[in-house]
């Protein structure tokens, strides 16, 4: 909280907000901790009115409590359009929460991720959609909304998808201070990031401690957003295999791990997998199963479209996969 910026909380003049920015002194945390006097200085005001900016930061940065009756209260959840997997959610995926989406290049994430988006506008909710590998498709999305038949009008439904593309961690960490200012007046129920490690491993002058200390903000800034707005964050991932095809003997079977670590791996509280599956992979085993023993590398070719979606990690519910496909209308739930 103390690294957001003090014009984000619309408390400070024009004039304080510029003399704070130029000795860089513009951040929540710079503030709280200066002395007052020192503070009165910089803003050439009287040491009273220092403190009073002082006390006002920091009725901004203080967590707001909440009582058991608004934490029952029930808020509308983000589905994924899988009856299966928002069943087992409780209706979908919770506000105030960062999830997860990790899968092998190909396997239709950002499929899954457009799907999300187009299935809240289609409803007249906001989505902001950061695009970090340059492939978001305003095509499809409209070709989701209308073969979806989920809203009246999907041409209109597009004005409520906010499309941001960065390329690399600094940039994607600007743009999340920024939604501080944009949140209020875009008022979205969903933000994606796709992907993470795309902008994670794009600077190759980061050391890897710089890149874990800047991960592990921008997770915590990414929690701060979800719980201050209430909305939820979906971010993809790639994923890595240990043991693919179970090489190291009959025994062992596959078994994969999201990229970026333990600073990411502990930050998001859902965790879902998108893996490409054979025709008649579930038939007859369980969802443990079926996640532990999941088909690795390239989609069938006797059923290219068909995924296996897997709650891996959540907090309310066990694991569970389902068959789904990418079809016109979006990542829908299959038979197979």
């Amino acid at each position: 909280m103390s690294n957001r910026r003090v014009r984000a909380l619309g408390i400070a003049g024009e004039g304080d907000l510029e003399r704070l920015e130029r000795v860089g002194r513009g951040r929540c945390g710079d503030v709280a901790s200066e002395d007052a006097g020192a503070l009165a200085r910089l803003l050439d005001c009287p040491e009273a009115s220092a403190r009073e900016l002082q006390r006002a930061v920091r009725r901004k940065l203080a967590p707001r409590p909440a009582s058991l009756l608004d934490l029952c209260r029930p808020s509308a959840p983000v589905p994924f359009g899988l009856p299966s997997v928002d069943t087992s959610l409780g209706g979908g995926l919770p506000l105030g929460v960062v999830a997860e989406l990790a899968g092998p290049p190909g396997a239709g994430k950002s499929q899954v991720a457009v799907t999300l988006a187009a299935g809240q506008a289609a409803i007249g909710h906001a989505v902001v959609y950061v695009d970090t590998e340059n492939k978001f498709s305003p095509k499809r999305a409209l070709q989701i909304l209308r073969e979806s038949q989920c809203g009246p009008h999907p041409e209109a439904a597009l004005r409520l998808i906010h499309v941001r593309k960065v390329s690399s961690l600094r940039e994607l960490t600007d743009l999340l201070e920024d939604l501080d200012l944009q949140a209020s007046e875009i008022q979205p129920s969903l933000v994606i990031i796709d992907s993470i490690a795309c902008v994670v491993r794009s600077d190759a002058t980061l050391s890897a401690v710089a890149r874990s200390q800047l991960l592990s903000g921008m997770a915590g800034r990414l929690k701060q957003l979800a719980h201050r707005f209430s909305l939820s964050v979906v971010a993809t991932n790639h994923i890595a295999f240990l043991n693919p095809g179970g090489l190291a003997g009959a025994d062992s079977p596959p078994s994969a791990i999201s990229a970026l670590g333990n600073t990411w791996h502990h930050a998001v509280s859902f965790r879902f997998t998108l893996l490409p599956m054979a025709p008649g992979l579930l038939h007859g085993r369980s969802a443990v199963e079926t996640s532990a023993a999941g088909p690795v590398g390239a989609p069938s070719k006797q059923a290219p479209n068909l995924r296996a979606f897997t709650i891996s990690k959540s907090p309310m519910c066990p694991c569970l996969t389902v068959p789904c496909a990418i079809t016109a209308a979006g990542v829908v739930e299959s038979s197979a």
